[in-house]
């Protein structure tokens, strides 16, 4: 049950996503607007099938028996902070991407949108990193007690991106000059 209402939850955001991606390219916003919505549509996608079909036991699975094959299970943390190592890196190089956005000139208000939603798929990224990773420790902590750590910050992180794809569509249609759906595009690049 709780797979399906996550799911739902998904669904509701990546059709925020792609209105805010519709709504950017409409309104002509600046193509990295249209890009960054596009691509919180496509991470909600990959998260429903993760979710429907078990794509995070399915990669914990593979991985244990491929250690287990070969004789390196019981020497797992080994990989797992491998793992870790790995994750840290593609991290550090979003988040250098994240900052050079904040620091950029752009302070329009839809650019804190933008801002809010790769921050959001950047928590994304490193809840999931660390739950493929599946550290001992960190698995306690995120699965521990009856309303787990891991479903607050799932479903903090789904609504942050789906109210910044919100309040972005608002603002652009707010701020559109004329009637933007009769337009290619083509006006008000400013952001």
């Amino acid at each position: 049950m709780l797979n399906y209402a996550a799911s739902l939850s998904y669904v509701f955001a990546a059709l925020l996503c792609l209105a805010a991606a519709h709504t950017a390219r409409g309104t002509g916003r600046n193509l990295g607007d249209m890009i960054v919505w596009l691509s919180g549509a496509a991470l909600f996608g990959v998260l429903i099938a993760m979710r429907m079909l078990g794509g995070e036991e399915i990669v914990r699975d593979t991985v244990r028996g491929i250690a287990a094959g070969e004789g390196l299970y019981n020497r797992r943390m080994a990989g797992q902070l491998a793992g870790l190592i790995v994750l840290a890196g593609l991290l550090a190089v979003g988040w250098a991407r994240i900052r050079a956005d904040l620091l950029k000139k752009r302070k329009s208000q839809s650019a804190k949108f933008i801002r809010a939603a790769l921050l959001a798929m950047f928590g994304f990224a490193l809840l999931y990193g660390l739950r493929l990773i599946s550290l001992h420790a960190v698995d306690r902590i995120l699965y521990a007690g009856p309303v787990r750590l891991n479903w607050l910050l799932e479903a903090a992180l789904t609504f942050l991106l789906a109210a910044a794809a919100a309040m972005y569509l608002l603002h652009c249609r707010r701020h559109a000059p004329g009637d933007w759906r009769s337009r290619g595009g083509d006006e008000d690049k400013s952001g």
